[in-house]
């Protein structure tokens, strides 16, 4: 398992990077539709598992949504707004749904899976395009080092558990691990990478803790997902790793809040 892992990995991420610094911004957001296809097409077989035709017809859905603001350009503020607001609201829902053997509300799954994915094509693209290939990257590297630093520290001091009917392996001690590894990422980066200081480091610092925090809630909406489907991967497209849902959960929260802290929070204290 650690080898198919390992293996996969290193296919995935020289892929990755040169469509993130290589190719231009529509072909990246072309690049990142088909990602987010497969992983809407995984979530609706959550909710929907033996009807290809609902499926399908979510997919077109999907397709014709981004096809038509690609070329409407709605204000980014209010879709930046509107995605992180739904996860905050997945978030409320998350909490007050404890008994995990109710059956889902298969209209609610469906819709919650395609405005999620759809928020965060567009929150990937618009930055890629307003800000830059090296922007978009920082949200990618704090909700891998984020995941990196809860496994670690997880493992080794891990008791207390944070939702326990819903992912028994997810613990306060590697929260914990994960925000001060996010921490020290946005400390490093934002000193001498992007060379902020002052009141626009504290502002990139502060975003890096609700991406770090943010990328937990994707996990744990699809782990909730996957207990009530009495599964374990999403999918099995890659070895290893089981299916693309499984792959970009946390990447699904953190676009939108990321995208809305950069704009509002980032890029307004640095141009103060």
């Amino acid at each position: 398992m650690l080898k198919q892992r390992v293996a996969t990995a290193l296919i995935l991420a020289p892929s990755f990077l040169v469509v993130l610094f290589v190719l231009p911004s529509n072909y990246f957001s072309l690049a990142i539709g088909l990602v987010c296809l497969l992983a809407l097409w995984e979530w609706f077989g959550l909710c929907v598992p033996h009807n290809l035709q609902q499926r399908w017809v979510g997919l077109g859905l999907f397709v014709g949504l981004c096809v038509a603001l690609t070329l409407w350009s709605p204000p980014a503020l209010g879709i930046l707004l509107a995605g992180s607001l739904w996860w905050v609201w997945s978030g409320h829902r998350l909490r007050r749904e404890q008994t995990l053997a109710d059956p889902p509300n298969v209209l609610r799954c469906a819709l919650q899976g395609f405005i999620a994915v759809w928020a965060a094509w567009w929150s990937l693209s618009y930055l890629h395009i307003a800000a830059g290939a090296g922007i978009v990257f920082h949200v990618f590297a704090l909700v891998w080092l984020a995941d990196i630093g809860a496994y670690f520290a997880g493992r080794r001091y891990g008791r207390r558990k944070i939702a326990p009917r819903i992912s028994p392996g997810k613990t306060l001690e590697g929260l914990v691990g994960g925000l001060v590894c996010a921490s020290a990422y946005a400390l490093i980066s934002g000193l001498w990478i992007l060379e902020f200081r002052g009141f626009a480091l504290m502002s990139w610092w502060v975003l890096a803790i609700l991406v770090a925090l943010s990328s937990v809630l994707g996990d744990l909406v699809e782990s909730q997902l996957k207990r009530r489907a009495g599964v374990k991967d999403s999918g099995s497209l890659l070895p290893g790793h089981g299916g693309v849902l499984d792959r970009v959960d946390s990447i699904l929260a953190a676009a939108p809040i990321y995208g809305l802290g950069w704009l509002v929070m980032v890029a307004g204290a640095r141009t103060a």
